[in-house]
C-alpha cells in the first residue's frame, strides 16, 4: 500500500483543535492506521510552470521539473518545509486518504462530532450522457457519480490535496 503524508497544518485546522503528537499517533493507531511519524518534506517551486516538487531530507532536488522538464535544481524556489504525518493508506478506508476526509474520522473518534455529516443539495441541473459508441457503460461502469460544486476556492495546497487523492 502506499505511504501518503498529511499535513499536519491543515489537519488540526480541519480538526478544529489542537492534538498533541503523541495523541494524534495514538488515534490513528486506533483508527486502523499504520503510521510511519513525523517527518518535514522540503518543497521547491520550478521556475518554469510553478509547480512544487516535494521531498524527504534524503531525498535530492530532481534535475528538471516533471511537468514541463525545465531546470529545477538550482533554479527552482525553496518554500518552507512541509510537517506531515506519514502513514500507509487503508485500501478499505479511502475517506481517510486526504486531510478532509481523515479530519472527519478523528472527530468522530474524540467526540467532536456525531454522525455523518449532511450536506444541502439542490435537484439537478445537468445529466451525464454516454456517447452510444462506447456501448453499454453498465457492462464496465455499473454506477457513477458526479458533482457540481460552486462558490469554493481551493488554494494551491487544497489543489494538490484533491491531486494528491485522484492518484491514491
Amino acid at each position: 500500500m502506499p505511504v501518503v503524508g498529511v499535513p499536519l497544518g491543515r489537519l488540526r485546522a480541519l480538526l478544529g483543535r489542537e492534538i498533541a503528537p503523541e495523541e494524534l499517533l495514538r488515534v490513528l493507531g486506533h483508527l486502523g492506521c499504520d503510521v510511519e511519524g513525523y517527518t518535514q518534506l522540503e518543497r521547491v517551486r520550478c521556475p518554469g510552470c510553478g509547480a512544487i516538487h516535494e521531498r524527504t531530507a534524503s531525498e535530492e532536488v530532481p534535475p528538471c521539473c516533471d511537468q514541463c522538464g525545465g531546470a529545477l535544481r538550482g533554479q527552482g524556489e525553496e518554500l518552507a518545509p512541509l510537517e506531515v504525518v506519514r502513514m500507509e493508506l487503508l485500501a478499505v478506508r479511502p475517506d481517510m486518504f486526504d486531510p478532509g476526509g481523515l479530519a472527519r474520522a478523528l472527530r468522530g473518534y474524540l467526540g467532536l462530532e456525531r454522525g455523518a455529516p449532511r450536506y444541502a443539495l439542490a435537484e439537478p441541473l445537468l445529466e451525464v450522457r454516454v456517447d452510444p459508441s462506447v456501448g453499454d457503460p453498465r457492462s464496465y461502469r455499473p454506477e457513477i457519480a458526479c458533482a457540481v460544486m460552486e462558490g469554493m476556492t481551493l488554494d494551491e495546497e487544497a489543489l494538490k490535496i484533491v491531486m494528491k487523492l485522484q492518484e491514491n
